[in-house]
């Protein structure tokens, strides 16, 4: 395993983490589209670490290494999202 792979891959946290404050914002804002919001952030989540994935992996020189660590930030992402929901659920 190679770390730097892995830690460039893992970079991708801070994109997901800005994508989730982003569609909490949109979510407080109109609370009617709600579940149409938390669709929407798992198209826009695929995008951006579509993007990123495209951007970052020429830098990489493992590829197992550079996708363990996008695997590991959108897991630590999805917890990260779970925790930020349910603080400020618009009911």
């Amino acid at each position: 395993m190679e770390y730097k792979s892995f830690i460039l891959g893992l970079t991708s946290i801070i994109l997901l983490i800005q994508v989730t404050y982003l569609i909490r914002a949109l979510a407080l804002r109109y609370k009617e589209l709600f579940l149409t919001l938390a669709y929407g952030m798992l198209v826009v989540d695929g995008l951006a670490l579509a993007v990123f994935s495209f951007l970052m992996k020429p830098l990489s020189n493992d590829v197992k290494s550079f996708t363990a660590g996008m695997g590991l930030a959108i897991f630590s992402a999805m917890i990260h999202k779970i925790r930020v929901f349910t603080k400020d659920l618009p009911t």
